[in-house]
């Protein structure tokens, strides 16, 4: 589990995280991972975004069918 806070004193953005550590994102969704956000809705598009930006170096991986498998689950308002 990696907790990222973006309303904390160190700052740290979710989709950030995401693209630094792009190539352990993609391992880890191939080994079975499970990615849960939890916040606000312009977080999660931004979030959605950088997930398809990472998808699409793996030419075999659509976000959409990673949502449909239950790998990107989602609690946002």
């Amino acid at each position: 589990m990696h907790l990222v806070l973006s309303r904390e004193e160190e700052k740290e953005y979710v989709s950030h995280r995401l693209l630094r550590d792009s190539d352990a994102v993609l391992r880890y969704i191939k080994e079975g991972g499970i990615i849960m956000l939890c916040g606000s809705l312009s977080m999660q598009n931004d979030v959605m975004k950088v997930l398809e930006d990472i998808c699409t170096v793996e030419n075999n991986m659509h976000l959409t069918e990673l949502i449909e498998r239950g790998k990107i689950l989602t609690d946002c308002y």
